[in-house]
């Protein structure tokens, strides 16, 4: 239940018009510190408009306030953009044109020209950068496909990875796209973290990749020859597949309505999340074409049958294996059909050692095996929302999802 002091105190009654308030943000309205206005701080240079300070200064107080005084009809951060500024321009409908997503800005940058609430230069901050960021990233698919494309990664791959036939589905290759913009293959650190809470906003990219995916031809079983190209053929579509969903996240932000959902910009603006640095294309690029190359390698050996052989013959426990430490050795193997698995029975692939040189760490692939195994889980079981929720983890939860078998 709302703080009956801040009710008083701004004169809003927030329930009949807007009665749906983020957890985030009802946890904000119970504050101490929020509950007492006004803020500790009106400071609203560029350098004042960040994450903490939005936090500090009660935004998330704010935000509901602005939703019932405009309602969250078409083009809502024009709305309260020209409300401060009537020479605004924030249609932000195009993701190539900047000019269509601007907003008069002085010395004191954005705060030069909100002289009426310096809240709102917080709230329309966020928003150009949610545009600079989409923006990024849509200039960014098309060099992180060339990237692949011109490497040869590709055929690289399928002659380190794989094995003699190769029976991916062809609707399972689609799901490329799924991940492509949803993880970040690497190690987070405090960019990277802010990062994976800005891109927790985007549902719709998600979600239209599913839909593409689920919307795709029948499975098909495919020749070893036939392979490499299919596979190119995919990596071509990320393209304009990835466009067209950055495409439809812009209009859901800046174009569609949402008066039939007021925890809409509530839920995309909470904590000032977008008030963080944004990734430069380069940085987009390079992560992009890493998710790119470790779907692929995910993907390959979930449907080709490779395996996690835990055994006792360390001896002959050499990279590309690794001795656990305890006696045991762990081997990435192929096994047959309808036969028991042994160092002897199975096809090792004779290039695995390469993995690195396109980024996916041996270990780090033979961990997530055992963490998703260990906890009675596939690779189908893959968990992208809960990677962006996490700090410490390399890969999304069972995306090398692949058997484990430990010989006694």
């Amino acid at each position: 239940m709302l703080s009956a002091v801040v009710i008083a105190l701004f004169g809003v009654h927030f329930g009949s018009a807007f009665p749906l308030v983020t957890r985030q943000a009802q946890d904000t309205f119970n504050s101490p510190q929020c509950a007492v206005l006004p803020p500790s701080t009106t400071a609203c240079g560029s350098s004042d408009l960040t994450p903490t300070n939005w936090v500090n200064d009660c935004i998330d107080v704010f935000v509901p306030m602005s939703l019932n005084a405009f309602p969250p009809d078409a083009n809502w951060p024009n709305v309260i953009a020209q409300s401060e500024n009537p020479s605004a321009n924030m249609a932000c409908n195009s993701l190539t044109d900047s000019s269509s997503c601007s907003f008069p800005s002085g010395d004191n940058g954005v705060c030069s020209n909100t002289p009426d609430a310096f809240q709102d230069a917080f709230i329309i901050q966020s928003f150009l950068n949610i545009y600079q960021t989409l923006a990024n990233i849509n200039q960014a698919v098309q060099p992180a496909h060339d990237q692949l494309s011109n490497s040869g990664f590709v055929d690289s791959m399928v002659n380190d990875v794989g094995r003699e036939k190769l029976p991916i589905p062809r609707s399972v290759l689609f799901k490329l796209v799924d991940l492509s913009l949803n993880f970040l293959p690497i190690p987070a650190e405090p960019e990277l973290q802010a990062f994976k809470n800005v891109m927790k906003a985007f549902k719709k990219i998600g979600k239209k990749a599913v839909s593409q995916a689920e919307d795709s031809a029948a499975d098909q079983e495919n020749t070893d020859n036939q392979q490499p190209s299919i596979l190119k053929a995919q990596l071509d579509q990320t393209v304009p597949d990835m466009q067209s969903a950055l495409q439809d996240q812009l209009n859901d932000i800046f174009v569609n309505g949402h008066d039939d959902d007021p925890s809409f910009y509530a839920d995309l603006l909470v904590n000032g999340y977008h008030l963080s640095s944004v990734p430069s294309v380069n940085d987009f690029t390079n992560s992009i074409a890493q998710n790119l190359k470790s779907y692929l390698i995910a993907q390959m050996m979930a449907n080709t049958g490779m395996t996690l052989l835990i055994d006792s013959i360390v001896e002959s426990c050499d990279f590309p294996d690794s001795n656990d430490g305890n006696g045991k050795c762990r081997r990435l193997v192929y096994a047959e059909p309808n036969t028991p698995v042994t160092v002897a029975t199975v096809d090792r692939p004779q290039n695995i050692g390469n993995l690195p040189s396109y980024g996916v760490l041996i270990n780090d692939v033979m961990n997530n095996a055992l963490d998703c195994n260990g906890g009675g889980k596939t690779f189908n079981d893959v968990d992208f929302e809960g990677f962006l929720e996490t700090t410490t983890q390399t890969y999304p939860s069972c995306l090398f999802g692949i058997p484990v078998i430990e010989q006694k």
